[in-house]
């Protein structure tokens, strides 16, 4: 079944001696599909909210900083919209897409009819949603259509014939709850205008908030039927002779005066039309960058949803006058042409989304690595790790901004001042009092620099109820907190090599090894280590106990500067093909099975682990059942929450036939593409063309030119590509030797001891 509104598709396909011809223009938009990601998956045992993409179907542009998108009651962890329930709750304003704790739904818009403001009935049937659009029909006779721009929001809002149609603002319904006593503020400006302000944090619990301002206008005037100054507005108009109500919303992280300049800038007038259009044409551009051709409608659709996802986040966080309010508190200004980015879902997305922006939109990626390096001067002096508007929540492990910004230059991002990115990584790695806001940085960095790992908790107090308490206070971590650090040290190593820092180089590709201080050749697997340097007693690969998210099985594998010496401590190539096969038995296992879990970012790496131990055809394999077993076109057809686009774009990536897999690196581990050709085109960069020869490519490999030169390795470089280039491959039924010869294997960290350690 189709569930979102789709047009026509006129593609049509000139077939070549050797490849389709990609058309201009094939329409991308039409391929997405919204829906999808609103329904759980079939994952067994998720991620605390993950069972579903945890997505929104609502009004946006890429990276816009209005999610203008309904609410209903049974939504998981409570964060926006599930595909099961038949009520709304209302309309709020900014949503996240994938998160995987409670946040945003602010300023909830409802329209009623006079006072029921109540959860109204609906129906799929009478709801449709695309790119940059939404509309539903309550079954109480009421239709909703939105749109949105970066900075603002239109509604449409058609009643019954009634002198009491209502709308309400509820600026307060997202309160930060350990801030009950600072309430949202709504003002009356004048018998058309509404402006106020709302108290949004507390993000996965944690003791944050921030102030989101608002200006909405209404085409009309309006009775106030009830207000109350500290949170909601309930308005009312006469629609017995024209039933609609045309509202639209400016939003700001600075003042209401800024909301107001935003919406006056980007809606000056009332036709919804109109910003409907224009925001589907930003999302035609973007997601025409990436051109397909030839598999089915349903594998198009997984596709340029997936694509479209990884466009949401970031977001614009600036206001069309250049200013924004930082991680200080104070209110800074971008330099002329600049735009500041907000929420960043770091632990998630530095894996291979934020490499995706790059390739893909490097106009908006060199602004997106600027705000890094801005946020760390405001926040403390570290990189940001999973930040909600200006604000810094702290949630999750490791090092990731200093990842994501290595791996951004790594696929050309730049703009920023490498002395100065490189003192903030150098900061991060080695001085543990580096924070960026409430928290330190990198907890048990102390351990970590004395005995090359974070201990682990005894499993007693791990599994209490005071567990990161007794974290905190002895200024520990886990397996995975050694596992971070690792790849963080390698990717700044990486950076540094790069940027003119040879000695921090070095010193970060030895600490880069790391990982080996908690492998255990005894069990084959990485395992909890305590504080007297003793592996903790039981082991269960599969048990949860000293890792993040994951158990043994599956971080063993979170060692992607390493897979060459990983290969190595499992016994060689043969052994290390093995054990992967045993861990590619489920794709999307949960926390509790010793296999593989797509659903969850630590693993996104691991099905190219196969090249490094000279068996790309597993790769291959392992790609191909991921993407037909655990994605498909239905509500329920995103594996896990997305986290703001992670798993999305792993899915982009993977469709294209390469991943970033090399922390800090332009490494592409090489697949089998999804599609016959695909075309990726940036303005100004030469085309990427990716073919199989025409026909639908079957699962195996078996030979591959670059530009016509016969290609024998199983991965290339993104420098390979960037200036366009043309890489075809031959492919078949059965695995071949393709790219199998260890003396091409892609580069990797060797083991500790061949650095001198």
């Amino acid at each position: 079944m189709t569930w979102a509104v789709r047009g026509v598709v006129g593609v049509s396909l000139l077939l070549t001696s050797l490849a389709m011809s990609v058309p201009a223009s094939a329409g991308e938009v039409d391929h997405v599909d919204p829906f999808i990601g609103t329904a759980p998956s079939n994952v067994p045992d998720p991620v605390p909210g993950g069972a579903m993409g945890d997505v929104f179907p609502g009004a946006t542009v890429p990276f816009g900083a209005v999610q203008w998108s309904p609410d209903t009651p049974g939504a998981e962890n409570d964060t926006g919209y599930t595909f099961a329930d038949d009520r709304i709750e209302g309309f709020s304003m900014v949503h996240y897409s994938g998160a995987g704790c409670p946040n945003n739904e602010l300023l909830r818009v409802m329209p009623s009819l006079g006072a029921n403001d109540r959860p109204a009935l609906f129906s799929h049937d009478d709801e449709s949603a695309s790119p940059g659009r939404y509309a539903v029909t309550l079954q109480n006779g009421i239709g909703v259509e939105l749109g949105a721009t970066e900075r603002a929001g239109i509604g449409r809002f058609t009643f019954p014939a009634s002198r009491r149609s209502s709308i309400t603002l509820d600026a307060f319904h997202r309160n930060a709850p350990f801030l009950f006593f600072a309430p949202a503020r709504v003002e009356r400006v004048d018998d058309r205008t509404i402006r106020g302000m709302v108290l949004g944090g507390s993000f996965c619990t944690t003791p944050t908030a921030f102030r989101m301002y608002f200006h909405a206008e209404f085409d009309r005037p309006f009775e106030v039927a009830s207000f109350n100054p500290f949170g909601t507005a309930r308005l009312e108009f006469d629609t017995t002779t024209d039933p609609d109500v045309v509202m639209k919303v400016g939003l700001s992280w600075v003042r209401t005066a800024n909301a107001a300049e935003n919406v006056a800038s980007e809606v000056p007038g009332w036709d919804l039309a109109a910003v409907q259009a224009d925001a589907e044409r930003k999302w035609e551009e973007l997601l025409g960058r990436v051109r397909v051709a030839g598999g089915s409608e349903e594998q198009r659709r997984v596709f340029y949803t997936a694509l479209y996802h990884a466009m949401l986040h970031p977001n614009v966080y600036s206001d069309v006058n250049g200013e924004y309010t930082g991680f200080d508190g104070r209110v800074h200004s971008t330099e002329s042409g600049q735009t500041h980015y907000a929420n960043f879902s770091g632990w998630d997305i530095y894996r291979s989304q934020v490499q995706l922006l790059s390739v893909l939109v490097p106009e908006r990626a060199e602004d997106i690595l600027r705000t890094l390096v801005e946020d760390a001067r405001h926040c403390g002096g570290g990189f940001a790790k999973w930040t909600t508007f200006n604000v810094e929540t702290s949630v999750m492990i490791g090092d990731p901004g200093a990842l994501m910004v290595a791996n951004m230059d790594a696929f050309g991002a730049g703009g920023i001042d490498p002395a100065e990115t490189i003192e903030i990584m150098e900061r991060s790695a080695y001085n543990p009092r580096t924070r960026c806001g409430w928290l330190r940085l990198r907890p048990g960095l102390p351990l970590y620099m004395s005995q090359g790992f974070t201990p682990s908790l005894p499993r007693a107090l791990a599994e209490g109820r005071l567990a990161f308490l007794w974290m905190w206070l002895l200024d520990i971590g886990d397996v995975s907190a050694t596992m971070e650090y690792a790849m963080a040290d390698a990717a700044i190593a990486a950076y540094a090599g790069r940027h003119g820092a040879p000695a921090l180089a070095a010193d970060l590709r030895h600490r880069a090894t790391s990982w080996e201080e908690v492998y255990d050749p005894s069990v084959a697997h990485v395992r909890p280590r305590l504080l007297d340097g003793s592996f903790a007693p039981g082991f269960d690969p599969a048990d949860n106990y000293g890792f993040t998210e994951g158990n043994a099985a599956q971080y063993t594998w979170m060692v992607s500067q390493a897979y060459g010496a990983l290969v190595e401590r499992l016994g060689g190539p043969a052994a290390a093909a093995a054990r992967l096969d045993a861990l590619f038995e489920e794709v999307n296992a949960g926390l509790s099975e010793p296999h593989f879990y797509i659903g969850n970012e630590p693993l996104h790496s691991a099905p190219w682990a196969f090249v490094w131990a000279g068996a790309p055809h597993g790769t291959q394999e392992a790609v191909r059942r991921i993407i037909n077993e655990a994605f498909n076109d239905s509500p329920g057809g995103l594996p896990g929450n997305d986290d703001l686009g992670a798993t999305s774009a792993w899915l982009v990536w993977a469709g294209l036939g390469m991943y970033p897999v090399v922390p800090g690196e332009d490494v592409l581990v090489l697949n089998t593409p999804l599609f016959p050709e695909a075309v990726v085109e940036v303005p100004g960069r030469g085309a990427i063309r990716i073919t199989t020869g025409g026909g639908p490519p079957a699962t195996y490999i078996e030979t591959a030119t670059l530009d016509g030169v016969p290609h024998p390795r199983a991965w290339l470089r993104f420098s390979d590509l960037a200036a366009g280039a043309t890489v075809d491959y031959t492919t078949g039924p059965e695995p071949a030797a393709w790219g199998s010869d260890p003396a091409l294997a892609p580069p990797s960290l060797p083991l500790r001891a061949t650095l001198g350690g």
